[in-house]
Formats: structure tokens, C-alpha cells, sequence
């Protein structure tokens, strides 16, 4: 529903340019009121978790990742401990594991549910009780290509040791990596290219989601480094800085120092997102007036001209 209240129906034969603006609409398009949605047909995977030497981890991720189709991993910060998960397709007949009337990878009870085999979206997702029992947490994102990833963590480790003395040792940090194929829709953080997503994490405590003050220290530093050297793609639903004036290169930035200041938030945007200019014609075809419109996007330079 666009901003006049008019509907639009869009898919891949109809509206084709407003579906592909939608597929990440950040919320400045209209309302959306139904989606069908194609599912895949259940599998069965194998999920397996290991630690491995971070300094180790980072020679041999190129081949890690020619191995296997699904990777992801993480480490401590200060520490060369790493955890590689792994998750691989296996045959419907492959018995779940560990057995029992519990068993799989939302079993209740068994320790070893990190190393397990069962239906593909109990690989993918926690269970119902592991979630209840989540430490709430506050993250970004950034999304860069596969090839620069080994060399902006390096650069990255060096950028947390030089704040080392500023961290705080009781906030838990954790820095993930994920990786994701590239895609064709405008406004995805993987347009075009085959993309590592790094995450820096702020665990939460008894009060809530996290120290905000050691977030802004380790995420302004990522975002700055990233988007500084990398060509970064901020997640759009997670924490990402922008000044209130839409200007400049970002609360938390003076950390990591690297951002040309004389370019606007809005213009590197833009140098990013190869289809930035398409999407607004839509922008403005579904909402001329800027009803949608909000703090978030104007910093950003979603705005209708």
C-alpha cells in the first residue's frame, strides 16, 4: 500500500521494478499487507562446531571456505580463540543425532547438540528453550566482499589493540563472521557481490542489552574501517551511525579515522549501491510526499527529492 492508500501488487512478471525495490524496502516504499512466500522442500543437515587458533584460522580460511558451502565463525577479542560452525547438506536417510526421544539439535539434554544432525531449520535456528534463555545484546553489522574479509579483520584486530586500554574486561565482545552469496536486489547489502558479513557484539547483563559506550567504541571502529577501506554495506535493521544532519562521516567515527569528511553519509551511500538511483524513482513514485519518511532514512539520503 503506497502513501496515498492505493495497492500495488508486485513479483517477478508484475511491478518487476517495485518488487526488486521491495525485496529490502526499508520501510520508505509503503505498507506491506500479505507476501507469498516459495519454500523449499525439507532436507537434512549436519551441524558441526570446532575450536581453532585465530591466527591459524585466518591462513587457512580461503581453503575453509572452497570446503565448505555453509561456515561461519567467531572469536574473543584479546585472545586467539576461535569457533568454526560448519553446516552440510546430508542424505534424508542420515539418522538424527544424538539419538533419543529428545534428540537432534534441539535436544533438552544432551550436551553435544552443537555437533548434531537433523532437519535443515533446526540446524539453521535454537530451540524454543535455548532462545527464552538468550543474553539480549546489541550488534552490527558490516557487509563487505569475500576477498577483502581475512585482510579487515587483520586491519580490525589491529584497530581493537589500539584501544585495548579502553576496553573494559567485565563487557563480553565477540566478532562474528558469516558469509552470503551475492544477489541482484537493489538496496541488498550483497548486490553484486559474494559478501562476508563482520559482527561486532556487545553481550548484555542482568540490566539489559549491553554497555552502549563500549559499543560505540569497537562498532564506530568497525563502521569507520570497513566503510573507510572497504566499501562497506551497513546491515539496515541493526546498529549503524549516521550524524543527526545526515552529514559527515558518523557518531563514533573519530575512532576509527579513516573516512574522507568531505564526503556526505548520503554520497557514500550512494557509491555503494550501484542501483541507489532506481530505487528512488520508486521512492518517489510510492510516496512523493515523504509520508514514510523518518530520522533513519533522511541521514541516510532516502529522501524524495
Amino acid at each position: 500500500m503506497d502513501a496515498s492508500g492505493a495497492v500495488h501488487t508486485a513479483s517477478t512478471k508484475q511491478n518487476t521494478d517495485l518488487f526488486e525495490a521491495a525485496r529490502t524496502g526499508v520501510g520508505a516504499l509503503g505498507i506491506i499487507t500479505s507476501v507469498t512466500l516459495q519454500a523449499m522442500p525439507l532436507w537434512k543437515m549436519r551441524k558441526t562446531s570446532f575450536a581453532y587458533p585465530l591466527a591459524s584460522l585466518l591462513d587457512d580460511l580461503p581453503d575453509l571456505l572452497d570446503q565448505y558451502d555453509r561456515l561461519q565463525w567467531s572469536f574473543e577479542p584479546y585472545t586467539d580463540n576461535a569457533t568454526v560452525v560448519v553446516r552440510e547438506d546430508v542424505d534424508w536417510d542420515t539418522p538424527i543425532a544424538p539419538s533419543g526421544l529428545d534428540g537432534g539439535c534441539w535436544s533438552e539434554h544432551q550436551p553435544t547438540a552443537d555437533d548434531c544432525t537433523d532437519v535443515s531449520y533446526k540446524t539453521l535456528t535454537d530451540s524454543l528453550r535455548h532462545y527464552d534463555e538468550r543474553q539480549l545484546y546489541t550488534e552490527m553489522e558490516m557487509f563487505i566482499a569475500v576477498e577483502d574479509s581475512v585482510q579487515a579483520v587483520r586491519d580490525y584486530m589491529k584497530y581493537m589493540e589500539s584501544v585495548k586500554h579502553l576496553h573494559d574486561p567485565s563487557v563480553t565482545l565477540n566478532v562474528m563472521l558469516r558469509y552470503v552469496a551475492a544477489d541482484d536486489i537493489m538496496l541488498s547489502p550483497m548486490h553484486g557481490r559474494d559478501t562476508a558479513v563482520i559482527s561486532v557484539i556487545v553481550v548484555g547483563n542482568e540490566a539489559g542489552s549491553g554497555d552502549q559506550g563500549q559499543f560505540r567504541l569497537f562498532a564506530g571502529g568497525l563502521q569507520a574501517l570497513c566503510e573507510g577501506h572497504y566499501s562497506a554495506r551497513p546491515h539496515w535493521g541493526k546498529i549503524n551511525f549516521a550524524p543527526a544532519d545526515g552529514q559527515g562521516w558518523g557518531e563514533g567515527r573519530q575512532s576509527g579515522g579513516v573516512a574522507p569528511s568531505h564526503v556526505s553519509y548520503a554520497e557514500y551511500l550512494t557509491s555503494v549501491y550501484p542501483r541507489w538511483a532506481d530505487y528512488h524513482i520508486v521512492m518517489a513514485n510510492m510516496d512523493p510526499r515523504g509520508v514514510f519518511s523518518n530520522t533513519y532514512l533522511r541521514q541516510r539520503g532516502l529522501v524524495v527529492d
